[in-house]
Parts: structure tokens; C-alpha cells; sequence
């Protein structure tokens, strides 16, 4: 019930809808079950109601959340999740208590309960720059590569007037008023369009990473980031400075560039300087399969045998496991050379670019889950619970509809077939369902 709940959560999050924290029973396994996202997101704790489980880039933070007595409220970080045990056995006599969560968080509850902050350091002084705190969020981010590098341009560009302020001086109305501007856009001298819905988005993520940053460390009693107040917007204005909902991506390769794309992929391995046959049977084998790109990354070889492969912890919290059809043993049987996980890729822009300057197609990874889902849909003419079964989506994901009942392996086998031999045909040009390429290239 904790994982429903949690999911259902974290879609609404997604969506943009606003739901409360939700409160459920900690547990080691539940803890490192919480699925990193591409947002900041907390849990509750039903038992201990003062302490958050904070799930953030790739780490997990376990902090206490509670209004000191005559003072403000305190986030006080405990541990990483797995740094400590929840909880540990009463020691026997003459022995001390081993350090564990539990006693830590009581500790932590009392130092507030007098009024205390429970600090080993000093405070940082709140007379900190936004370019002081940025540089630190910098140094210990673990955003990736492609946030700080917009996080990087939304300071030098729309933010680079406000960097040697001292962050706690930027309030509800800079915000606002910085937002609307950067929405409308400028031009520079050289005549380049800047600024626009994302740009202010990001911008304006940027300044409550950085509250949020200041507001966690040493505990300090740091005020709520302003930018708050763009969850709510603004009534006396005709402009409301409110988030801008990011439109939704509808990028695929469609049919008649899909021999373009293919060809290129082959060709990775004989042109490209990184590890081209990885990058090949990673993009292909996306394309097969319709999977997420955490999820072909996660595969485990444990969870592969000659007739079923088994993805396990997937978005919704489920396992999903697909027949090995001959296309997908053949790209499986060129991995069997790398140990531990078939798909070890970290960061696929580079050969994403090359591919792109190759075949003329611009995609994402996750455009290739959507050009699956196009093809069955449109190609092989499925209907909308056979894609469900495919995409491995709930019945409570909106993005195909209603999944009604559940899929032999069987009869999946026979549909994943179909829309393979329609991307191979197609990538091809034959009219003939034909086995993917094999190569010597590792």
C-alpha cells in the first residue's frame, strides 16, 4: 500500500498537481525502493512524525523537520539512507546504545524541543552571494552534466545582476518580477533571441535550489525559498507569475527516417572513438523494446536468460519482464562479452550527437520509447492494452489509457515480434521480416 501510494504521488508531482506528503511506515526495504526522479520529492515518516526520507539527484537523505522551541523551523539532516540502521537492538548492561536512526532522530527531537540546534559547526554567515552558494551547489551537486550546464547559463545570462547579491535578499516581488521578464524574452546586440518560458523556469529552479542548499546547511535558520510564490501566482496582475507547464514532448523517428537512423547506429562501431558497438546495441535495443533508459542501463544479467529478460524496479515500482525475441539475442549475445550489466552506459549524448549528425534525425532517448509506441500503434495497429502490456504502463498512467487484465509471456512474445519486424523491415527497406545484423564489433 506504501508503494501505491507513493506512486500515485509522484505522478501527480509530475503532472504538476499538488497532493500532500505522503506518510508511510519507514522501512530499510522501502527506503531503497524510493525511485529517484527528475525532481526533488520527500516522504513522511507515520511513526517518527518529525523525520523525512529526501529523495534528490541520486542520493537519499533521512532529516528531521520540526519548529525549534521559541525559534524557527529546523531541517536537520540524521544520516544518508544506508549510513545507519533504522533501528538497533537495547544494549546490554555496561555497553553503549550502537548508533542508529532512531536514536539519533530522538536525540535530534529533544536538542529542539530546548531550543537548541543541534550543529557540530558554526553557521555559515547568511551575508553568503548567490554566486558563493551556487558555487557550492556546484561542488556538491549531483544534478547531471546537462542541469548545471542550463544552471551555469541561467546565471551568467539572466541572473549575472543579481550574483554578488547576498541571497537572502532576494524576496517574493525580485522573484516575480525577474520571471515575467525573462518569460517575455529580449535581444542581445548581436540580434540572438534570449530568455522564454523554459529559460524562466529554469532560472527561477536555480534560485530555490540554491534557498533550499543554504536553508539545509549547518541547520541553519535560513528563510523558505521566495519562489514559492510562484506556485500560486498573482491575482492583481493580468500577468501571473506563475511556473510555466513544460508542453509535452511528441518527438519520434518517424518511418521514413528510420533507415537514416539505423544505418548510422551501424555505422557507430567502425566511426565512432568511444565504445561505438556499446552505443549501437544500446540505441537499438531501446528502439526493440520500447524501455525507459534507466531501465536498459538497471538490466541486470542475473535477470536474463535465453526466453525472458526481467527489468526490475521500474518507474511504477513493478517488474517487467519481455520474451527474448531473436532480434533482442542477437544484440544480447554481442553483450555477453561485458560482465555485471549488458547496457553499462552513463552518459549517451555523445554518441546521441554523433548519430544525429550522422543520419539528420534529432531524438531523445525517450523518443525512441515513443516511436515504439507510435509503431505499434500506427504500424502494426495494436490495441491500446497490448501497447500498455509492451510499455509496461499502469492502469492508473494516463499516457495509453486503461491497461485491462494482464499479458501472457506468450502471447506478448508474438506481439513484440510483430512491431520488431516492422522497425527492422522498415529500417531495411524489405518487405520480409529479416534477424538483425550481427556484427564482429563486440
Amino acid at each position: 500500500m506504501s508503494r501505491q501510494t507513493i506512486n500515485e504521488y509522484l505522478k501527480a508531482k509530475e503532472k504538476g498537481e499538488k497532493l500532500s506528503v505522503p506518510r508511510v511506515s519507514f522501512s530499510q526495504i522501502l527506503l531503497d525502493w524510493l525511485p529517484f526522479q527528475d525532481f526533488d520529492y520527500e516522504v513522511i515518516d507515520q511513526k517518527q512524525t518529525y523525520l523525512r526520507c529526501r529523495v534528490r539527484g541520486k542520493t537519499k537523505s533521512l532529516v528531521v523537520v520540526k519548529r525549534a522551541s521559541g525559534g524557527g523551523m529546523k531541517r536537520v539532516k540524521v544520516c544518508n539512507v544506508g549510513d545507519l540502521p533504522l533501528t538497533a537492538p537495547a544494549p546490554k548492561k555496561g555497553q553503549e546504545q550502537k548508533p542508529n536512526v532512531g536514536s539519533k532522530y530522538q536525540g535530534i527531537v529533544n536538542t529542539l524541543n530546548e531550543g537548541k540546534t543541534p550543529l557540530k559547526h558554526k553557521a555559515k554567515t547568511n551575508n553568503d552571494t548567490l554566486f558563493d552558494v551556487f558555487k557550492d551547489y556546484v561542488k556538491d551537486s549531483v544534478a547531471t552534466k546537462s542541469t548545471l550546464e542550463n544552471y551555469r547559463m541561467a546565471m551568467d545570462v539572466h541572473l549575472s545582476d543579481w550574483k554578488n547579491k547576498p541571497l537572502i535578499s532576494v524576496d517574493q516581488d525580485m522573484v516575480k518580477e525577474r520571471f515575467l521578464k525573462i518569460t517575455k524574452g529580449s535581444t542581445t546586440k548581436k540580434g540572438r533571441k534570449i530568455g522564454g518560458p523554459v529559460a524562466a523556469n529554469t532560472a527561477m529552479k536555480l534560485v530555490g535550489a540554491l534557498f533550499n542548499l543554504k536553508g539545509e546547511s549547518d541547520g541553519s535558520t535560513f528563510p523558505s525559498s521566495p519562489t514559492k510564490v510562484l506556485n500560486q501566482g498573482t491575482s492583481k496582475r493580468k500577468k501571473k507569475a506563475t511556473w510555466h507547464k513544460p508542453a509535452a514532448r511528441k518527438g519520434r523517428i518517424k518511418p521514413d527516417q528510420l533507415k537514416a537512423w539505423w544505418d548510422s547506429t551501424e555505422a557507430l562501431t567502425e566511426h565512432y572513438r568511444g565504445d561505438g558497438a556499446l552505443a549501437r546495441d544500446y540505441l537499438q535495443f531501446i528502439l526493440l523494446t520500447g524501455m525507459r533508459r534507466r531501465e536498459a542501463t538497471g538490466l541486470d544479467w542475473k535477470d536474463i536468460s535465453d526466453k525472458q529478460l526481467t527489468v526490475r524496479n521500474t518507474k511504477n515500482g513493478t517488474d517487467h519482464t519481455l520474451p527474448v525475441t531473436p532480434a533482442l539475442k542477437s544484440i544480447l549475445d554481442r553483450r555477453k562479452v561485458v560482465k555485471g550489466k549488458p547496457f553499462p552506459v552513463n552518459e549517451p549524448r555523445k554518441f546521441m550527437s554523433w548519430v544525429t549528425k550522422r543520419s539528420d534525425v534529432e531524438f531523445t532517448i525517450h523518443d525512441l520509447r515513443r516511436s515504439f509506441a507510435g509503431y505499434c500503434e500506427h504500424g502494426c495497429e495494436m490495441p491500446e492494452k497490448t501497447i500498455s502490456a509492451l510499455l509496461n504502463h499502469t492502469k492508473t498512467d494516463s499516457v495509453t489509457g486503461d491497461y485491462i487484465g494482464e499479458m501472457d509471456l506468450k502471447k506478448l512474445s508474438s506481439k513484440l515480434q510483430l512491431v520488431q519486424d516492422y522497425i527492422l523491415q522498415t529500417a531495411n527497406n524489405k518487405s520480409q521480416p529479416i534477424n538483425i545484423k550481427m556484427s564482429h564489433n563486440g
